[in-house]
């Protein structure tokens, strides 16, 4: 959160970039994205956001405030090293203990429960040998379905220690196999909205809101993209090549993509994307 990243100190160079070639109205959530990402993974990481936010910064000002605050969201994704760095806060533990009402003399026992399955565990390994270990897996059931349940007390020593040290991992973050996925799929995302700017600023913000789609880790993220996946193959991308009508499009975007959010059994998204007949163009 905001309140959590206050303490990160933004080199001058990232400050004067950002008071200097981007939109005024946009420096409040630039600062705030930039902290946020010093705080994930480096200052390189957090120049690498505003090194893509470049191609928008001439763009409807609304329109680049919305991929702005999206794209930090999405760079600043939740693996099981961020998982650990949110657990290890100092923050935390004073809230948890405001919170439960324990006194100065009480002792508190904070126990995380974590379950990771196959899909988290190569998340954090090289892409070698994550894309080894999956295709394994594929053929294996019994490794597909494998899942690790953990019981650990992050208020003693020995387990806050070992949540710690996964959260140290963040300096290997860069080689890691879900590292890797997520900056491709962040490409691709932007390219889209650059792609739907040409034709339609209502359908570019649309393609923008999709990625609210895509949050969290384990389930919860394989669900989201693959929402998010549904919807780009079924409406994004035919309105983009003129096969649907692209402002009747944008409100059948907006319609799956509000189904998906509200029904994680994929149920009403399903129904949304029966899309009448006079959505589709005449022209094939």
């Amino acid at each position: 959160s905001t309140d959590q990243n206050t303490h990160i100190i933004v080199p001058e160079n990232l400050q004067s970039r950002v008071r200097e070639e981007f939109p005024d109205e946009a420096h409040e959530i630039l600062g705030q994205a930039v902290r946020r990402l010093i705080d994930f993974q480096d200052v390189a990481y957090a120049g690498c956001f505003l090194d893509r936010l470049e191609t928008f910064s001439k763009k409807d000002t609304n329109l680049f405030k919305k991929i702005a605050k999206h794209l930090a969201v999405r760079m600043s994704f939740e693996d099981v090293i961020r998982v650990a760095q949110a657990k290890t806060r100092s923050t935390r533990m004073r809230r948890i203990k405001a919170e439960s009402g324990a006194g100065p003399g009480d002792t508190l026992v904070v126990t995380e429960f974590l379950k990771p399955g196959i899909n988290e565990f190569c998340d954090v390994l090289p892409e070698g040998i994550a894309r080894w270990l999956l295709a394994k897996a594929e053929r294996w059931p019994r490794l597909k379905n494998w899942q690790r349940g953990m019981e650990l007390n992050s208020s003693s020593v020995s387990g806050y220690a070992k949540l710690k040290l996964l959260a140290g991992m963040r300096r290997w973050r860069r080689r890691t196999w879900r590292f890797r996925r997520e900056q491709e799929t962040i490409e691709t995302w932007l390219n889209t909205i650059s792609q739907a700017a040409i034709l339609n600023n209502a359908l570019a913000m649309e393609v923008a809101e999709c990625s609210r789609l895509i949050k969290g880790y384990s389930d919860t993220h394989t669900r989201g993209r693959s929402s998010f996946d549904q919807i780009t193959a079924e409406l994004i991308q035919p309105a983009l090549s003129g096969k649907i009508d692209v402002a009747l499009a944008v409100g059948q975007i907006a319609s799956a993509r509000e189904a998906a959010l509200a029904d994680s059994e994929g149920i009403a998204l399903h129904e949304a994307l029966s899309a009448p007949k006079e959505l589709f163009s005449k022209v094939s």
